[in-house]
């Protein structure tokens, strides 16, 4: 798309989102008891792989789950990249070009 591109070219480009970080799974959001966690365990803190003495079943081991919410009694986690389920547009413009090294 860019090569061959002189300086001043711009174009947009849209990626759906099986083409970027993938579709949204409802199935990857999950709650936990909040006695697991730390005192300190806040929003937006992420676990690689469900927490230790998590209890939901089935769950994947290599995500990197986002705690969404905290609750007295429970927490809930996101094992979906923040940006599931989103179409992303950029606007990409050349500036400059010189060869390649």
């Amino acid at each position: 798309m860019l090569d061959g591109q002189a300086s001043g070219f711009e174009t947009q480009v849209q990626l759906e989102p099986e083409q970027a970080f993938g579709d949204y799974h409802a199935e990857l959001v999950f709650f936990e008891t909040r006695d697991i966690f730390p005192e300190s365990v806040t929003e937006g803190m992420q676990f690689d792989g469900p927490p230790e003495g998590s209890t939901t079943p089935d769950l994947p081991k290599d995500a990197i789950y986002t705690v969404t919410e905290v609750y007295e009694t429970h927490v809930v986690l996101d094992g979906n990249h923040p940006l599931a389920g989103i179409a992303l547009r950029f606007h990409l413009e050349v500036k400059g070009v010189r060869v390649a090294t």
